[in-house]
């Protein structure tokens, strides 16, 4: 994950990086064949589960948890600065060689993101 930081006209100190998200089933996937090879001890007694198979609540929770917001699908530029964060979106290309005054203008006309309550 290529990595920039810079200070603006005003300066504000401001790290940038990008961030491409994994395919959810890929993810899910690798996720269950490392769990395979591992060394299971089967329980011999009576079953305690009932209703809804925890595997199946399980994919259906990590599903949930990489549920995008639509258009970031492809990526996005996090521009953070102590105070805010901002999102660029789609990620301009070779944002890494960009001069630090055209790193600014990209992180100034992004949107700020909203801080997510606990």
């Amino acid at each position: 994950m290529p990595h920039r930081s810079f200070t603006d006209a005003d300066g504000v100190p401001w790290n940038v990086w990008d961030v491409v998200p994994q395919d959810a089933s890929r993810a899910l996937g690798r996720r269950k064949a490392e769990r395979r090879g591992q060394d299971i001890l089967l329980y011999k007694g009576p079953e305690r589960r009932s209703g809804l198979d925890r595997r199946k609540v399980h994919t259906r929770q990590a599903a949930r948890r990489y549920a995008l917001t639509p258009g970031l699908e492809q990526g996005w530029l996090v521009c953070a600065s102590p105070t805010e964060k901002r999102r660029v979106r789609p990620i301009p290309p070779e944002w890494e060689t960009r001069s630090d005054a055209e790193l600014e203008r990209l992180c100034r006309s992004a949107p700020a993101v909203r801080k997510r309550m606990p």
